[in-house]
């Protein structure tokens, strides 16, 4: 049981009893689940910090250009040595 969700209604029992309780468990069980929030927090993080990165070099675009071009090229590096 996962977020209070039975798994109950998985089982492939056709008891016309049974079939109603477990209709209604997954109805309720689906409603839960359409109602969480998918959240991404790597990619929220990455974007943080590459905004505050920006934020940082404000005024010097030339500096910012060469981080850029060295990160670039560092990850090329990094994925070449990993295939």
């Amino acid at each position: 049981m996962t977020f209070g969700i039975s798994q109950d209604f998985l089982q492939d029992d056709s008891s016309e009893g049974k079939c109603d309780t477990e209709l209604s468990e997954y109805k309720r069980s689906q409603r839960l689940v359409q109602s969480l929030r998918v959240v991404n927090d790597l990619a929220e993080s990455e974007v943080a910090l590459i905004q505050e990165f920006n934020s940082s070099l404000k005024g010097d675009e030339e500096q910012k250009q060469y981080l850029l071009q060295v990160i670039e090229n560092d990850r090329k590096q990094f994925s070449a040595s990993t295939n």
